[in-house]
């Protein structure tokens, strides 16, 4: 099948989920044919408006940021999609459920999309109770954030590093954990413990952020854990442990499907702040770490990066086609009882298709890898 797969959100940069995504479908499918609308262009809206857009489309993918908010005639888009047959996906890295902006689910055209994949699990009944066909996928990075040579960085060099917002965190009235947690490892640590951003608010990525997760003893993190620990952490795990660093951070239901306590990253209870000290300092006594940093870094390579997720996206609409099972060679009647074996021949052959079509429906529900649930 050959796709022609639409692709709107920040187009800005490379690491931007839609620029990520729109390069992991071309990496994915060569021969597709893919095109990326700048969400903050009044022109792009004036062509994803139009059903023509999307003659012969396989695909729409929206990835929406923030800032784009409703300035746009957003259900026109999704409306002009459906009426040309082209299914539509949202995907996002975020979540919604137990923050301020959970009303969102119910004004925003942004969760009409024939499927809704976020990062956002745990909430299966929810979402279906709101009427969204949701499934979730755990975050994923850049293949080229896998890829960085570091280079030397005297500042991070044997420090204990968190990489993220605390002080200014965009939740902070609905998780207050993250807050608590860094100011008390300050007290514990003192200046072992280094921030990014630092003072001058300066955010990191790309060479220097692998630069300083190389150069680091350990690296700590966490992710939004509002509601329950139930399938939901963020990019930093993905990235982090994409860029080779040997990482901390509080254990997750689900978070074990991927990645392996003590072979990729090292997780500790979600709230035990205690815990968290106590494998910090066991970390610098942990033999072969640098095993587990490649450990970390191979198993993003191989099941979280954007082309993976790419991937995931065509294979959860088009599910694809497992071949039939093999069928045993049966054994012919013999001539004096054509009549009382002729049924028993149907029926093993009926047997046999049921059972070829079960396999096929087993294979679809799981096709794309990476444990996808809903």
């Amino acid at each position: 099948m050959e796709h022609k797969i639409i692709v709107v959100g920040d187009i800005s940069g490379t690491t931007k989920t839609a620029s990520a995504l729109a390069q992991g479908f071309a990496n994915q499918f060569p021969g597709a044919k893919v095109k990326a609308y700048p969400e903050m262009r009044k022109d792009s809206w004036a062509e994803l408006t139009q059903p023509g857009t999307y003659r012969d489309a396989t695909l729409l993918v929206w990835s929406k940021s923030r800032d784009l908010g409703e300035r746009f005639n957003l259900p026109g888009m999704l409306a002009a999609a459906s009426r040309a047959g082209c299914p539509s996906v949202s995907f996002h890295l975020d979540r919604w459920w137990d923050l301020a902006r959970e009303p969102e689910i119910k004004t925003d055209p942004f969760f009409r999309s024939d499927y809704v994949v976020t990062t956002d699990g745990g909430n299966d009944d929810r979402w279906r109770h709101a009427g969204v066909n949701h499934i979730w996928m755990p975050p994923a990075t850049t293949y080229t954030d896998t890829q960085w040579v570091p280079e030397p960085d005297d500042d991070a060099a044997g420090k204990v590093v968190f990489i993220g917002l605390w002080e200014r965190y965009f939740h902070m009235n609905e998780y207050r954990w993250r807050g608590r947690m860094i100011k008390r490892l300050k007290r514990l640590l003192g200046p072992r413990l280094v921030t990014y951003p630092g003072k001058d608010a300066r955010r990191i990525s790309g060479r220097e952020m692998a630069s300083v997760i190389a150069a680091a003893s350990v690296v700590i993190g966490d992710s939004c854990i509002v509601g329950g620990t139930d399938h939901y952490w963020s990019d930093r795990v993905p990235i982090t442990l994409g860029m080779g660093g040997l990482f901390i951070h509080p254990r997750v239901n689900g978070m074990e499907q991927f990645f392996e306590d003590g072979k990729h990253l090292i997780t500790v209870p979600h709230g035990d702040i205690d815990a968290m000290y106590q494998a910090i300092i066991s970390a610098d006594e942990r033999p072969n770490t640098d095993e587990m940093r490649e450990a970390g870094r191979q198993a993003v390579i191989e099941g979280h990066t954007f082309d993976v997720r790419a991937r995931q996206i065509v294979e959860m609409v088009y599910p694809p086609r497992t071949p039939p099972a093999p069928v045993e060679p049966l054994s012919l009647p013999s001539s004096n009882s054509e009549g009382s074996n002729s049924g028993a021949v149907s029926d093993t052959i009926s047997t046999s298709t049921s059972s070829t079509s079960s396999s096929d429906s087993t294979s679809s529900s799981g096709s794309g890898g990476g444990g996808l649930l809903s």
